[in-house]
């Protein structure tokens, strides 16, 4: 049975990369750009230094089912949001839409 691959996207207009040593994998991500990504490779870097806030702030895992067995289930709606989510909200202007 292979391993689930779960969409994961580069929300930032930088790089972000990552290392795991313990699984020998060094991964880079151009901005905007997306990944097909193991499941056990994002929960390996939730405990590499650093990795938890990558997931939270950085990236962002298209799957809920994968953000449940990550234990990230609580992330703010924004979390979900799309540039053109962004740009509907600002639009708007309901501040209680914004905050």
């Amino acid at each position: 049975m292979s391993e689930q691959l779960i969409k994961v996207t580069n929300r930032d207009n930088g790089f972000v990369g990552y290392q795991i040593p313990d699984m020998n994998i060094s991964r880079n991500f151009a901005p905007r750009e997306s990944k097909q990504v193991a499941l056990s490779e994002l929960k390996a870097l939730q405990f590499v230094p650093g990795g938890e806030f990558t997931l939270r702030n950085l990236l962002v895992i298209d799957n809920r089912d994968a953000l449940t067995a990550l234990n990230m289930s609580d992330v703010e709606p924004e979390y979900h949001y799309t540039e053109d989510d962004v740009r509907k909200q600002l639009k708007r202007a309901f501040k209680s839409e914004i905050i």
